[in-house]
């Protein structure tokens, strides 16, 4: 196992292990040979190096049994079945890999995704902010107080945007960072989401009540977003 995890970390790639014997014991005692073939994958994270391993185990006790049959029976359809069943390991493997590949160039396919998104709507939300804030400072005495009312909302509005957009990299980079999980106060947690979202429930009469909400063990960013999402819709 550490000479195939040497060999990952070294070709980036996943590595096949040679086939393991174990002798398994069955319910009545005995024992029975059983063949494995493992693999070894790498995971690789948003700074290209590898994060984890994906070790994935296949059982090819009926390969390793069919081939070690005495090769003089001459029989043409074992013969054909066991090169069938090692174009089958040799094709597992191969889309082992080609899946591991795919999910690399997804993940970095999200950032840079992510990064544009973040990139394009940042400019016109500076402009929106900025704009309100100059209109406040130079035009602030003439204009009638829902006026003035009405461009903080905007400014608001378009700082919120600006932490949504935080929160899209943060939730991008979610599926390659551990779970930060703690202890979380959910009823603290749902407040602080129903007070971020005030603003987008101007002008209209909602009525929210809050119950007892025990606390639970689990990573506080996630949550946030489930409940920013269920409370949005809502």
């Amino acid at each position: 196992m550490r000479a195939s995890i040497a060999r990952v970390v070294a070709n980036g790639a996943p590595d096949t292990m040679a086939i393991q014997k174990h002798d398994v014991r069955r319910l009545d005692g005995t024992f029975e040979e059983r063949y494995w073939s493992p693999i070894n994958s790498p995971v690789f994270g948003a700074d290209r190096q590898i994060k984890y391993f994906v070790h994935r185990v296949e059982e090819v006790t009926e390969f390793m049994r069919q081939k070690s049959r005495p090769a003089a029976a001459g029989n043409a359809e074992l013969s054909a079945r066991v090169q069938q069943m090692e174009a089958e390991i040799f094709q597992n493997s191969r889309q082992l890999q080609s899946a591991n590949q795919l999910l690399e160039t997804a993940n970095r396919e999200l950032e840079a995704f992510s990064y544009s998104v973040s990139h394009d709507l940042r400019a016109p939300l500076r402009a929106v902010d900025g704009f309100s804030l100059a209109v406040l400072e130079d035009f602030g005495p003439q204009l009638p107080a829902d006026g003035r009312r009405q461009l903080e909302v905007i400014r608001e509005s378009a700082q919120r945007m600006g932490n949504l957009i935080d929160d899209l990299l943060t939730f991008s980079r979610l599926s390659r960072q551990p779970l930060n999980r703690q202890l979380v106060d959910h009823a603290q947690l749902v407040r602080a989401t129903l007070a971020d979202l005030e603003s987008q429930s101007a002008g209209r009469w909602i009525q929210t009540k809050v119950g007892d909400l025990p606390p639970c063990s689990g990573d506080p960013a996630l949550l946030k977003q489930v409940w920013v999402n269920l409370l949005s819709n809502a």
